[in-house]
């Protein structure tokens, strides 16, 4: 019961500080065009460029996958995001950076440093990985930032199970606890949207439910 700008704080404050002892696995649900997607993509770039970790986005089907690429493509145009950007494509898009003492340089700046200056800096390099929710996408993927389920309740049948394999696709890595978050429309009560809630409930206490 909360707004998408809601959503994007909590699950942003929780990878701030790391907050994923007990619970790192997250459903929004909505209406059509309730903006699932698009705070899903807004968080998942917030997430690459303020911390550093890897994303990877699973979409049910193939024209999810585009869409949220859009919307990702449009963030990125920004002239303070563009310059750290080296490469995109349909599924993956790649953002480097450097860091010295009192420095942050793209690419082509850090490029004209000479050698000792260069020696003076930090490469950081990370990524958006678009995967399609097939045993292929299941399996082709681990992160240590965020996991996206983009229109769960749209997942083909024949692809359930690697619905469920995909859960292997966030790693834990250094200390750093990635979080999973699965966003749909509630379209049938024998969905899969419907199966998350009952397991949730099925894990809680009567009060915690509440």
């Amino acid at each position: 019961n909360c707004s998408p700008l809601d959503l994007i704080w909590i699950l942003y404050d929780k990878a701030r500080r790391n907050d994923f002892g007990e619970l790192s696995r997250f459903m929004a649900y909505a209406c059509r065009g309730g903006g699932k997607t698009l705070a899903a993509s807004a968080l998942e770039l917030i997430i690459l460029l303020h911390f550093g970790r890897e994303i990877a986005h699973m979409a049910a089907i193939l024209p999810q996958s585009q869409k949220s690429q859009e919307y990702l493509r449009g963030f990125t145009e920004s002239l303070y995001i563009s310059d750290f950007k080296i490469g995109q494509n349909v599924k993956k898009m790649e953002i480097i950076w450097f860091t010295g003492k009192n420095t942050l340089l793209n690419q082509s700046e850090f490029d004209k440093l000479s050698g000792p200056e260069k020696a003076q800096h930090k490469r950081h390099w990370t990524y958006i990985q678009t995967v399609i929710c097939n045993m292929p996408g299941a399996n082709s993927a681990h992160v240590n930032g965020m996991f996206c389920v983009d229109e769960v309740d749209v997942v083909p049948k024949q692809n359930i199970k690697a619905y469920h394999q995909a859960k292997s696709i966030p790693d834990a890595r250094e200390g750093i606890l990635p979080f999973t978050l699965l966003t749909s429309t509630r379209k049938s009560r024998i969905g899969l949207v419907q199966a998350e809630l009952d397991d949730a409930r099925a894990m809680m206490t009567p009060e915690q439910y509440a």
